[in-house]
C-alpha cells in the first residue's frame, strides 16, 4: 500500500447494520486461511479482505460513540446522520438506555481490538454485538472520507516505530485517543504493546468541537487508570492543538502520563513519542 497517499478504499458510505456482514465474511475468510496455513491462491484477494477489516471495523466504534454522545447530553437522535453536538439539552433519556449506551461503547472498543488481533472467537463476538444494537442503528449511514494524514498515521510500520519508542521507556497501561480519525491506529498500537484502550470525542477540525466532549460515565471509566500509566495520543499532529487541549484538560487526572502521536509536521509541538515527522 501506498501509505502518502489515501487509498480509495478509504472513502465509502454504507448503512452501519450492513456492515457486520462485511466484516464478518473478511474475517472468517482470513481466519480460515490462517487455520489451513497454506499460501493464498490469490493474493490480491485475500488481501482485499484484509483492507476491509482494517478501514471498516472502526466503523463499529465510531457510530457506537456518536449514540453515546447523543444520550449521555440530552440530543435528540438522527437516524442517518451524525449529532450535532451542542451544550443545550432537550431530550431526557432513561438512566437504563444512558448505562447501556455505556456498556455497549466499552464493549464496541474490546470487540474492535479483538478483531484487529485476528482472535479465535472474534466472530462469535461480533455477532453477539450485533445483537444488541438498537433499532435506531439500523439506517444509520457510516461515511468514510479520504484523510491523508489519518491514513499515513494508520501504516502499521509506523505505528510499530511508535510502540518500539513507547517501551524503551514505558509500560501504558491505557491509550486515550482522539476520536474519531484515532481509532484506527490506537486499536493497532494498543494490541502491539497490550494495553487497554479508550476514545474521547474531539474533532476539533472534521466535527469543529471546540473542547473534548467529556461525560460523567468517559470520567468513572477513566477513574480507574488515575494511577496508571496513561498515553494521550492523537494519530497525527498539524499544529497538535488538539492533543495539547486534550492533555490541558484530562491530564490533571492522572499521575503518570505521556503523550503520542504517530506523525507531526514539523512545526508542530512534539510529543513524548512520535514515530515520524513530515515536511511539506
Amino acid at each position: 500500500m501506498d501509505y502518502y497517499e489515501p487509498s480509495d478504499e478509504m472513502e465509502f458510505q454504507e448503512k452501519y447494520i450492513s456492515l457486520f456482514l462485511d466484516i464478518e465474511t473478511s474475517l472468517k475468510k482470513i481466519l480460515d486461511f490462517e487455520k489451513s496455513h497454506k499460501n493464498p491462491k490469490n493474493k490480491t484477494e485475500i488481501f482485499a479482505e484484509g483492507n476491509n477489516i482494517y478501514f471498516k471495523a472502526s466503523a463499529l466504534v465510531n457510530v457506537v460513540l456518536n449514540h453515546k454522545i447523543a444520550v449521555e447530553n440530552g440530543l435528540e437522535l438522527h437516524k442517518k446522520r451524525y449529532v450535532k453536538f451542542s451544550k443545550q439539552t432537550n431530550v431526557e433519556y432513561a438512566p437504563h438506555i444512558i448505562k447501556n449506551s455505556q456498556d455497549l461503547y466499552i464493549e464496541a472498543i474490546s470487540l474492535v481490538k479483538d478483531i484487529y488481533a485476528l482472535k479465535e472467537g472474534s466472530i462469535e463476538c461480533l455477532k453477539d454485538f450485533k445483537s444488541k444494537i438498537p433499532e435506531e442503528f439500523h439506517d444509520f449511514i457510516y461515511t468514510s472520507k479520504k484523510d491523508k494524514y489519518t491514513w499515513m498515521a494508520s501504516h502499521p510500520k509506523r505505528i510499530r516505530d511508535l510502540a518500539d519508542e513507547i517501551n524503551k521507556k514505558s509500560k501504558i497501561d491505557l491509550i486515550i485517543g482522539a476520536a474519531h480519525g484515532s481509532i484506527i491506529s490506537a486499536t493497532l498500537l494498543s494490541n502491539i504493546i497490550n494495553s487497554s484502550v479508550y476514545f474521547i470525542r474531539f474533532s476539533q477540525f472534521k466535527r469543529k468541537d471546540n473542547n473534548p466532549i467529556i461525560s460523567k460515565s468517559d470520567m468513572r471509566y477513566l477513574s480507574n487508570y488515575k494511577e496508571k500509566n496513561i498515553l494521550l495520543f492523537d494519530e497525527d499532529l498539524a499544529s497538535g492543538k488538539t492533543l495539547k487541549n486534550l492533555e490541558k484538560i484530562l491530564s490533571p487526572n492522572f499521575i503518570n502520563f505521556y503523550t503520542g502521536a504517530v506523525i507531526r509536521h514539523y512545526s508542530a509541538y512534539k510529543p513524548d513519542f512520535v514515530a515520524e515527522t513530515w515536511f511539506d
